[in-house]
Parts: C-alpha cells; structure tokens; sequence
C-alpha cells in the first residue's frame, strides 16, 4: 500500500523547471509562423455573362453567385417561370465554381 501512495505522489509532483519541457521555442515558431501567413490574395477573373464581359477580384475562389456582385441581374422581379444558370453551356446551380474565361448565362424562362 505504501509503494501506491509513493508512486500517486511522484506521479502528481510537477517535476523541477530543468526538467520541464520547454515550449518557448515552439510557441515562438508557431507564432511567427502566424504572422508571415498573409489572407489568400484575391483573384481576378473576367467572364462573360449574357454576352457581356465583367471582372471578379474579391476572392480567392469565385462561384455562380459571385457575379450578382457585378452584374446588374433583379432577382427580386422574375422575368419568367424559371431562372436558367449555365456555365459554359452546362446547368449550374449558385455554388458552381468559376473560372477565367468562363461563358455565363442567366435568363428567366416561360
């Protein structure tokens, strides 16, 4: 019963700072680390949309939805049945990724 509460008591002493490891190095590495890491540097692409040309420079990554920040489109005013989304000819919904040079269209539909 004794070598137990020897061995709970060694175990639950913190050991000497010489003995402790040290830290100090790593956390100044990760923290300089931090500082160097700039934001993702925006990207800029132009499209075509409806056969007119517009430019996106305000992320990294640019989706569908991203040209409604460039493009004079009313959502709120439905011109039709029902709102067609393509990317180079291909149905698209608003997350679609895209790229430079891509071709879009978006038209309201009977």
């Amino acid at each position: 019963c004794d070598v137990i509460d020897e061995a709970v008591t060694a175990a639950s002493e913190e050991p000497p700072d010489s003995e402790k490891p040290s830290n100090s190095g790593e956390l100044g590495k990760i923290s300089s680390e931090a500082a160097v890491k700039e934001k993702p540097k925006s990207k800029e692409i132009t499209v075509n949309v409806n056969n007119s040309e517009v430019t996106l420079n305000k992320k990294e990554q640019h989706i569908f939805v991203d040209i409604f920040d460039v493009y004079p489109f009313d959502l709120s005013k439905a011109a039709g049945n029902r709102l067609v989304t393509k990317v180079n000819g291909i149905s698209a919904d608003f997350t679609h990724p895209i790229s430079q040079g891509d071709s879009i269209e978006l038209v309201w539909e009977d």
